[in-house]
């Protein structure tokens, strides 16, 4: 896919590994307690997944922001399974680039974007 493309490094869980090529991303995700509602639906809630990509240019961070926006804008009302939970109706939030701060000795100018998705969960 387009991602995979944009990030040859992969998307790994909590932290991009030490020796991944660039770019690459990580992600942790937050999820609101369910709540019961009546209806069709009995456990609903909402989820949160924080992606940041690492990258060595601007140019490399735009290539992969384009990717994923194009994915989720593509497939506003798609419909995800994980395990036994659903998750419907992805929404791209907050996108933020930003530069390495140097004072912490290294000489690699790295780039990073920081994007919010979220999404609701029925389970």
């Amino acid at each position: 896919s387009s991602v995979s493309a944009a990030l040859p490094g992969g998307i790994t869980p909590d932290k991009i590994p030490e020796a991944a090529s660039l770019p690459a991303a990580d992600y942790t995700v937050q999820s609101e307690p369910f709540t019961s509602i009546s209806g069709p639906v009995p456990n609903l809630r909402t989820c949160t997944l924080e992606l940041r990509v690492i990258a060595e240019t601007v140019a490399q961070l735009e290539t992969a922001q384009s990717a994923i926006e194009t994915v989720i804008g593509d497939n506003p009302g798609r419909v995800a399974q994980a395990g036994q939970a659903t998750v419907h109706s992805l929404a791209l939030g907050q996108a933020v680039q930003s530069a390495e701060d140097f004072s912490d000795g290294s000489d690699e100018p790295l780039r990073i974007l920081t994007l919010t998705i979220t999404g609701w969960v029925t389970q």
